[in-house]
């Protein structure tokens, strides 16, 4: 379950470098994720994001972090199967009238939770013993 966690860092920390140094290129996967289809793999996305946050998260430093988080991800990708391409493609279009300032905050948003998830799964803290 680990190497999973893992593989989610990787694909945070993939998404906030494509969204610092060239966020143009999320605008257009954002375009596909307004389709019908894109909705569902979204939403797939969030949902196997927050089972991998679940599992992981006892065996993390920040058992408590990463379960909230996980059911967050979870929410939001039960969530994303009830928007609707039509408002999907309102919030993409709402996004891109602030450029690409949003999207390079969102971008480093990635890299934080990224390097946050990659710390807490990284290992448990060895306390020192009295």
């Amino acid at each position: 379950m680990r190497v999973l966690g893992f593989l989610i860092v990787a694909f945070f920390m993939i998404l906030g470098v494509i969204g610092l140094l060239a966020p143009h290129r999320l605008f257009a996967i954002a375009q596909f994720t307004t389709t019908p289809t894109g909705l569902y793999v979204v939403a797939a996305v969030r949902l196997g994001i927050g089972a991998v946050l679940l599992g992981v998260a006892s065996r993390s430093k920040f058992p408590t972090i990463l379960r909230v988080l996980g059911v967050l991800a979870l929410l939001g990708g039960i969530a994303t199967l009830f928007l609707g391409s039509e408002r999907a493609h309102a919030i993409v279009n709402w996004i891109e009238t602030f450029g690409t300032v949003l999207v390079r905050g969102f971008g480093v948003f990635a890299l934080l939770m990224g390097s946050f998830i990659a710390y807490a799964i990284s290992g448990k803290e060895v306390t020192a013993r009295r």
